[in-house]
């Protein structure tokens, strides 16, 4: 096939990016081939190189990782509805398990713009889709800690990451996830956190906080989504990026609107060499040549003027 350019996702965040899901799935999501999806490998001679995405992302872990995440099937639910042919789909496989913000604002943000950059790089028009995490876990303060404060420096840093992403890379869509119900009910600071991170993405535009709600941990690490619930979030990540989608094409047809209507209107005050409604037959403009065309206007704007 010949490839005229990529969607490139990016999967940022820890453990629960990474995918750390255990136990029984009831879909084929999670581990169904798709050879237009490929990834920037990470590991030995594949470092920066185009490869597979399957079985495996190269995340920063070790290579042959038996667990499930969101991101494969995410990309497969992309790829079956909005990937046009001849292009693929590209993805930057950036998360770290126990990464924190302050990580992100540092060497895993190099790391990972180092590896958005190779992918937009490559021969062909290539454009990034969504950017995608669940981070916050290992940010969350201490009981005996000064929890108010540890939440602030969580937003000051989420917030700079938002702003130095969005400077070098545009305004993408970005999607941030909540956390493991069976953890977050532990403890008071971790829902904070978790609050945190959605007012963050109710005032950023283009972004949107994924909720975890009902969903279910592995039976021995709260802290991480179970196989079908890394199922299930892979379906709401794509729920959460159509709506953006669908916010930004309607945002684009509404300036296009104003506009039209614009153009429309300074071509009839242009025209019109006085005021005058709609249904005066008699007026001496209609029998100019453009006759027709200020009725089609006047219809199309549904004008009438003294």
């Amino acid at each position: 096939m010949i490839v005229e350019g990529y969607d490139i996702l990016i999967q940022g965040g820890q453990s629960n990016g990474v995918g750390y899901g255990l136990g029984p799935y009831d879909t084929d999501t999670l581990t169904d081939r798709d050879d237009r999806i490929v990834q920037v490998g990470r590991h030995g001679g594949d470092n920066g190189k185009i490869i597979p995405a399957f079985p495996h992302l190269h995340f920063h872990q070790a290579e042959k990782f038996s667990r499930y995440g969101y991101t494969l099937s995410l990309a497969r639910r992309y790829a079956a509805t909005k990937l046009r042919w001849r292009r693929m789909l590209l993805i930057v496989p950036a998360a770290k398990n126990g990464s924190s913000s302050t990580d992100w604002l540092g060497y895993l943000y190099d790391d990972m713009a180092e590896r958005i950059r190779v992918a937009k790089a490559l021969p062909g028009a290539n454009r990034i889709v969504l950017y995608t995490e669940h981070q916050g876990e290992a940010d969350t303060p201490e009981p005996e800690g000064n929890i108010d404060a540890a939440i602030e420096r969580f937003k000051a840093n989420k917030q700079k990451f938002i702003r130095r992403f969005r400077a070098e890379f545009g305004s993408v869509p970005m999607l941030f996830g909540g956390y493991a119900p069976a953890w977050v009910e532990r403890r008071p600071e971790r829902e904070a956190l978790m609050k945190a991170t959605r007012e963050i993405c109710e005032k950023t535009p283009n972004a949107a906080f994924v909720p975890a709600s009902s969903l279910t941990s592995n039976r021995d690490e709260r802290i991480h989504f179970d196989a079908q619930s890394q199922e299930t979030l892979s379906a709401r990540h794509f729920l959460a990026f159509c709506n953006l989608a669908d916010a930004a094409v309607k945002a684009r047809f509404d300036r296009w609107e104003r506009e039209r209507q614009t153009i429309l209107e300074v071509m009839i005050e242009s025209i019109c060499k006085k005021p005058m409604t709609a249904d005066r037959q008699s007026d001496r403009l209609f029998n100019r040549p453009y006759a027709g065309v200020l009725n089609y206007l006047r219809r199309t704007l549904r004008i009438a003027r003294d």
